[in-house]
Formats: structure tokens, C-alpha cells, sequence
């Protein structure tokens, strides 16, 4: 069974990102988080396979289609 929150190093090795670029994400707002205490932060699984969706690709041949079709 997989975590449904992820620390910072987990979050990262998840997503490919660095610490630093989540840590700058956090502070800028782009990603949603969880602050527990002074120092920790937990980030939920669902809300970064959300985020992660956003930056796919998108299939331009399937679009092509729908215009197409």
C-alpha cells in the first residue's frame, strides 16, 4: 500500500523534482502542502498526481482527430 503523504525527499524522488524547486513551489503557492508544526511538510499523493497531470503533453494527434472527426 502505497503512503498517501509523501515528505519532501519522497515528494521529490516522486515527481523528479528537487528539493529546492518543491521547496520554492511551496512558497510561491503552486502546490498545495500540509505544515505540521514549525518545520515539517507533507505533500498528498492525490494532489501531486493532480499537479503532475497538468504539465503532461497533451496528445496533439487525438486533438487533431476531434477537429477532424
Amino acid at each position: 500500500m502505497e503512503k498517501k503523504y509523501l515528505n519532501i525527499k519522497e515528494c521529490a524522488v516522486y515527481t523528479g523534482f528537487s528539493k529546492e524547486t518543491l521547496y520554492r513551489f511551496t512558497k510561491r503557492g503552486y502546490i498545495p502542502f500540509a505544515k505540521l508544526g514549525n518545520r515539517l511538510i507533507r505533500f498528498d499523493r492525490d494532489d501531486i498526481d493532480s499537479l503532475m497531470n497538468k504539465f503532461k503533453k497533451k496528445d496533439i494527434n487525438s486533438e487533431c482527430l476531434e477537429v477532424i472527426g
